[in-house]
């Protein structure tokens, strides 16, 4: 009975494996659906949509610049 039952465990968790899509660059943990992901198209990361905020404020100054160091907004100070 315990070997059927660690045999069924093994089964769902090699069925969980199969269905991870990626790992989520930003937290670590598995993607299962394309809906629920995004692809950062600056350095092909591949993060859940529910990280974006956290991991748009920690990796700004990829995607954007400050202001300060814009030739568009030099006012000569």
């Amino acid at each position: 009975m315990m070997n059927e039952d660690f045999e069924r465990d093994e089964e769902a968790i090699s069925s969980e494996k199969a269905d991870v899509l990626a790992y989520c660059d930003h937290c670590g943990f598995a993607i299962y659906s394309a809906r629920d992901a995004l692809v950062i198209t600056a350095n092909g990361d591949r993060i859940h949509r529910d990280c974006w905020s956290e991991y748009a404020e920690e990796h700004m100054f990829e995607f954007a610049k400050s202001a300060e160091d814009s030739e568009r907004f030099d006012c000569g100070y």
